[in-house]
């Protein structure tokens, strides 16, 4: 099977062997990712750290699983580099009904659906950390405007700007002004939805909120929801809340539907075979593109 790997600024797909399903997990066969901004950041450090939406067909239940069978079809987040075989966790799988490779979609819909409460409590003063597909979505589907909008490319920040941001910025910018600000315990807002999963952002994400401040983590929970270095000084004195959203239902999922007339489509700058993967990368990369459905229908 080919494998996703990153080196600086580099990517290619790696001949591997298909992996085996333990106890309680499940053989997924990969029909559907989207890639963003937020794994150029990965791309451009060499470092994998944000989960992929995926959609899939169950090939082999493990043992001890019983409400899942072969051939069906489902959603899921992984944390693993992204292949053409995944062993997932049963109890991460969300059953769908349509076996396409854009059912992806939903469930980032659904991810970002989760989280307009969060962002609507405090309207002027909400960060959204991260401009790929949740993180835009969330700004589709906001009744106000999104006041602010932190990404990693120019790209997806000016369709932010289009969708009614009414600033934004570069992380990198972001941290820069904030550590050579004369009040650096000041932050940028009482709310800040982190939408990406990337470690970096999150550990950002403590520093750039204001006193008294809630994080929220609009991934479900798993390994990069939980690999979080908090300041513990800050969290005290300034009373910094992290919250997660937790996994989306099967019926948030079906549910996400209904909001796709309300997401550009030009969200999705092209569809492109799994293989094609390097090409979706370097359009990222040099700016090009904002976000790719990659798909794969091949046996191999």
């Amino acid at each position: 099977m080919k494998t996703l790997l990153f080196e600086k600024g580099h990517c290619h797909l790696a001949e591997t062997s298909a992996p085996q399903p333990g106890a309680g997990q499940v053989l997924v066969r990969l029909r559907g990712a989207l890639i963003d901004e937020t794994h150029l950041a990965d791309f451009r450090s060499g470092e994998q750290q944000a989960p992929y939406l995926v959609s899939g067909e169950v090939l082999q239940p493990g043992q001890r699983v019983i409400d899942f069978r072969r051939g069906q079809s489902v959603v899921t987040v992984v944390s693993q580099p992204l292949c053409q075989y995944l062993v997932v966790d049963q109890n991460s799988l969300i059953p769908i009904e349509q076996s396409r490779g854009a059912s992806c979609m939903l469930l980032g819909i659904a991810m970002a659906a989760k989280a307009i409460p969060a962002a609507e409590k405090y309207p002027e003063s909400t960060i959204i950390g991260g401009a790929g597909f949740v993180g835009l979505a969330l700004s589709a589907l906001l009744p106000t405007t999104t006041p602010w909008v932190f990404g990693v490319s120019d790209q997806a920040l000016m369709f932010a700007r289009d969708l009614g941001a009414a600033h934004y910025k570069e992380w990198e910018q972001v941290v820069q002004d904030w550590e050579q600000s004369e009040a650096p315990d000041r932050g940028y807002g009482a709310v800040l939805v982190e939408t990406t999963g990337r470690l970096q952002e999150r550990m950002w994400a403590q520093h750039l909120t204001l006193k008294g401040g809630t994080v929220v983590l609009a991934v479900p929970p798993g390994a990069a929801a939980t690999q979080v270095d908090i300041d513990a000084t800050r969290l005290h004195y300034d009373q910094i809340f992290w919250k997660s959203l937790g996994m989306c239902t099967p019926e948030e999922v079906a549910g996400a539907a209904a909001h796709l007339d309300r997401i550009p489509d030009t969200l999705i700058t092209d569809q492109l075979n799994f293989s094609e993967v390097e090409h979706a990368f370097k359009e990222l990369d040099d700016e090009r593109a904002i976000c790719f459905l990659m798909t794969d229908d091949s046996e191999s």
